[in-house]
């Protein structure tokens, strides 16, 4: 098996590998017993169920209509969700008709549906999302690849494979000529205009699986899918390097998930396509640190530790990744993940909101199910230190039987999805957040523009510690924190970060540490902020918890220390990643004396 970014090879080394493995459908075509038996399978068949209830009740129901004034509502707004609702809408009844119709089968009354809502997809003038194309006043632009087009592709290519027998032979042609033309032909020429091949973050990734993907399982060319495997051989290692050294993201585990997970499920699609002969992951110990970020961020009851624009959990249950990576690895933490987060979803059902929960997510979801999940589960995670991202999580269960779930970062505040966030802190007990971290605020043209740290998610103001002298954090590289004292035992942690350099000169800082002990017996967390000040005019902390009343919201108590007092408490609001207005508790202490060298500190229990 050839590491085809370790190892690249020419476009006639690609191509003679590609010529020596049989023609195969990466997805089996309706008719198929393999869908069939996704049908009666016990643990798959309730889903497949659910999934055809409801594209039954869509059958006869128009597809929602993507208007020119919704294309060009982000020029106008600056507005995300209004045009994306219903793009991401026509997405997912397309794939629940398409899965239902392979499951039953070619005389399934949901043929006809399913073919039809692949050709209104297909026939949408941009597959690009317009805040990905703002440059263009009607919002469309059929020549930009973003993260949503190459996704797209992915799925013609995949609705082909499934209803290739009963779809329309014109459709089919015209799909395949779109795809060459408008992706494959497209990337090939102009890669170098699409910023995302050399950039370090998650569409990188993303957008080479769907590109990439969709020619494994489209393009009778080979020729054209060995230089598309070649740029992308070259392109992708810019991705993988902006994992840290111990396999960390910056950008958090939605991202990860994202797009590491497409990164991983391209490798699962090109070792099918060449029958194991290319790899994308073969042999790179870097990789397998960074597939056990996942498990190493997650904690109980679904939530993950979601520093910067990240999820409080997974995009879309995170399953049939961990399945995969447990598998592909041989890492029985992440076979274990896998396992608990299939026998959560077997219990609670499929979730159409899923802002994927597509036709990609479904071929997974089904092709990666163990066939038994009926073992119990018993994960055994530990402490995650994360030196080369700044991140430690420690995980334990007090003397009284109550687990606490405790995650702080250093770091530095130019990172992917950057929150001006150095030494913040999240804790879990029992399950249930107590101090928490926003994480992906609502997307809109301003959150990714120079007023980014106006809005409370992303500013020092929406995170778990101190405003100093009137200063919240500063954006930039420079601003930046190191773990001084990292030590942890099964009885108590004790953690050092100098903050000092997180904040501009503004705040006449000299020297600021914080430092965090764990009681992990008695279950006792202490936080200690200390201060030298050059002058001393204003200084506060808080705690980021939920509102009162919330089911989520833990039980705990805050004792200040002597030195320190509790001033009321502040509600904010701010408008969450699906647009709803959220609000948290700001729970504010100051110092009752405030001096040039001075410190604040409080206690949580139960």
């Amino acid at each position: 098996m050839i590491n085809i970014i370790k190892h690249p090879l020419s476009e006639a080394e690609m191509l003679a590998v590609l010529q020596q493995c049989p023609t195969t459908s990466l997805l089996p075509p309706i008719g198929d017993p393999v869908w069939i038996n996704f049908a009666k399978n016990a643990i798959t068949g309730p889903w497949i169920d659910t999934i055809r209830e409801q594209a039954m009740k869509e059958i006869d129901e128009p597809m929602p209509v993507l208007t020119d004034e919704l294309y060009a509502d982000f020029y106008v707004t600056g507005t995300r969700v209004n045009f994306e609702a219903l793009y991401f809408e026509r997405r997912r009844r397309m794939s629940r008709a398409v899965i239902a119709a392979a499951c039953d089968g070619m005389d399934s009354p949901l043929v006809t549906s399913a073919i039809s809502k692949v050709e209104e997809v297909f026939n949408e003038v941009s597959w690009s999302l317009p805040a990905h194309v703002g440059h263009s006043p009607d919002g469309k632009d059929l020549r930009t690849i973003d993260l949503f087009a190459a996704e797209t592709a992915n799925m013609m290519a995949q609705c082909m494979e499934i209803l290739g027998p009963v779809m329309p032979a014109e459709l089919i042609q015209n799909i395949k000529s779109r795809l060459r033309r408008d992706v494959f032909e497209n990337y090939l020429e102009n890669n170098a205009k699409f910023g995302w091949t050399e950039t370090t973050n998650n569409w990188n990734a993303v957008c080479h699986q769907g590109i990439t993907g969709a020619a494994l399982a489209a393009e009778s060319d080979l020729a054209i899918v060995a230089k598309m495997l070649c740029e992308a051989a070259k392109h992708l290692p810019a991705c993988l390097n902006s994992y840290t050294a111990d396999g960390g993201c910056t950008e958090g585990p939605s991202y990860w998930e994202y797009g590491f997970g497409w990164f991983i499920f391209l490798n699962q699609q090109l070792e099918q396509r060449t029958g194991g002969r290319l790899s994308l992951v073969e042999g790179d110990e870097h990789i397998k640190l960074i597939a056990r970020y996942g498990v190493s961020v997650s904690l109980s009851n679904g939530y993950m530790v979601n520093f910067a624009d990240s999820g409080t959990r997974s995009i879309s249950g995170g399953a049939e990744l961990q399945a995969y990576l447990g598998k592909r690895f041989n890492d029985e933490n992440s076979r274990k993940m896998g396992l608990l987060k299939y026998q959560q979803l077997a219990k609670s059902g499929l979730n159409f909101q899923t802002l994927r929960c597509d036709v990609f997510y479904f071929a997974r979801l089904l092709f990666n199910c163990p066939q038994d999940i009926s073992e119990t589960v018993e994960l055994s995670i530990g402490d995650t230190y994360l030196p080369d991202l700044g991140v430690m999580i420690t995980r334990g269960i007090d003397k009284n039987g109550n687990l606490w779930e405790f995650a702080a970062k250093s770091g530095n505040n130019n990172e992917h999805h950057n929150h001006n966030d150095c030494g913040n802190f999240i804790l879990n007990i029992n399950g249930k957040r107590a101090v928490m971290e926003i994480g992906s605020p609502e997307y809109n043209r301003a959150f990714f523009s120079d007023a980014r740290y106006e809005f409370l998610a992303a500013r020092t103001l929406g995170h778990s510690l101190p405003i100093i002298n009137g200063c919240e954090q500063t954006a930039g590289e420079t601003f930046t924190a190191q773990i001084i004292k990292n030590e942890y035992s099964q009885t108590e942690l004790h953690m050092d970060i100098d903050l000092t350099k997180c904040y501009n000169s503004e705040a006449d800082c000299i020297k600021y540490i914080r430092s965090f002990r764990m009681d992990r017996v008695n279950g006792i967390l202490h936080v200690a902020d200390n201060f030298v000040l050059k002058e001393a005019r204003s200084l506060e902390t808080a705690i980021i918890s939920l509102i009162d009343g919330s089911e989520e919201l833990a039980k705990f108590s805050i004792t200040p220390d002597e030195n320190t007092i509790a001033v009321p408490d502040e509600i904010l609001t701010y408008s969450d990643h699906s647009a709803k207005q959220a609000a948290i508790r700001r729970r504010v202490m100051k110092p009752k004396i405030l001096t040039t060298i001075v410190s604040l500190g409080y206690t949580i229990k139960i």
